[in-house]
C-alpha cells in the first residue's frame, strides 16, 4: 500500500487501484501494536468519541498491524464492507498484532 498526493488530494494505492482519501491510524501510540481484544476496545472508544460526520464519511476498522496483511484486508473489505465484522481481520493476521484505522468510504457516482 502506497500513500501519495495526486491532484492536491491524498490518495492511496492498493494493488494498483487508487482510492480517494487517506488511511489514518487511530492508535494512541503508533509504536505499540495491540492484541485483538485491545484493538476491539480501542475501536469501541474511537467510535464513541467520533463526530457523527466522521462516522458517516469514514470506515473505522481493525486491521492487522503488518502493512502487507493490512493492505490485503482493506482491499478485500472494500469489495464488500457489509460482509466483514471485527473478527474478519483475524483471517488476515499472522502475528496477533492489530491496529485500528479509518479511511474514507467510497462513493458511487
Amino acid at each position: 500500500m502506497n500513500l501519495f498526493n495526486h491532484n492536491s488530494k491524498n490518495v492511496y494505492l492498493l494493488n494498483n487501484n487508487i482510492y480517494d482519501g487517506i488511511i489514518y491510524s487511530l492508535a494512541k501510540n503508533k509504536n505499540i501494536d495491540m492484541n485483538f481484544n485491545e484493538a476491539k476496545e480501542h475501536k469501541k472508544e474511537s467510535l464513541k468519541n467520533a463526530d457523527e460526520s466522521v462516522l458517516n464519511l469514514f470506515h473505522v476498522v481493525i486491521t492487522p498491524a503488518n502493512t502487507d496483511e493490512s493492505a490485503k484486508f482493506i482491499e478485500d473489505f472494500l469489495k464488500s464492507p457489509e460482509s466483514f465484522n471485527d473478527e474478519s481481520c483475524k483471517e488476515y493476521c499472522s502475528d496477533g498484532n492489530y491496529e485500528v484505522v479509518s479511511f474514507k468510504k467510497e462513493t458511487v457516482e
